[in-house]
């Protein structure tokens, strides 16, 4: 959680008490390499924060996948547009 917190202190001034109030609503999830944590034609639920390691977000050409992005350690990953719109996402997380 604490790389949350960094995160959202270079936008806004969270205390630590305004951010354990925010902590309740979240969880931690710890994934194996390979594991997908948005599939195409799901609607992303979740934004995540990479705490340790890397992700990456992808859509298919054809059979082949094209990397739009790739998280590390501290940074902010999800299938955005489906995050906002709540509608089916085009990529792989």
């Amino acid at each position: 959680m604490q790389n949350l917190y960094e995160y959202i202190r270079q936008f806004a001034e969270v205390t630590q008490e305004e951010f354990a109030q925010i902590a309740k609503l979240l969880e931690t999830v710890q994934c194996d390499k390979k594991h997908i944590l948005t599939q195409k034609g799901q609607v992303e639920k979740y934004l995540y924060i990479i705490n340790s390691g890397l992700a990456r977000k992808f859509f298919y050409k054809n059979k082949e996948e094209v990397i739009t992005q790739i998280a590390k350690e501290k940074d902010l990953l999800c299938s955005s547009v489906s995050f906002l719109s709540q509608k089916p996402s085009e990529y792989v997380v």
